[in-house]
């Protein structure tokens, strides 16, 4: 039952992106035209415009949970 589902699987993945398909070519001329299409615009807005920017803590953050890594001396 699995080896069918995946025969399956390959036979419908070949016919979608074969470029002798029925489907192939016109999955090609449609992604061209969408990236023609395309002015570089984001799909979502800029969530950090507006935001300030903190500078981050020069103070030193000792964390429980992280173990004690020091670095070695370089050989």
């Amino acid at each position: 039952m699995v080896a069918l589902l995946l025969v399956l699987v390959g036979i419908l993945t070949y016919i979608l992106f074969s470029p002798t398909s029925i489907v192939g070519p016109w999955l090609d001329k449609w992604a061209q035209t969408e990236k023609e299409q395309w002015t570089g615009e984001d799909v979502e807005p800029n969530y950090q415009e507006g935001t300030p920017y903190i500078k981050p803590s020069e103070e030193r953050w000792d964390d429980p949970e992280v173990p004690n890594r020091p670095t070695g001396k370089k050989k």
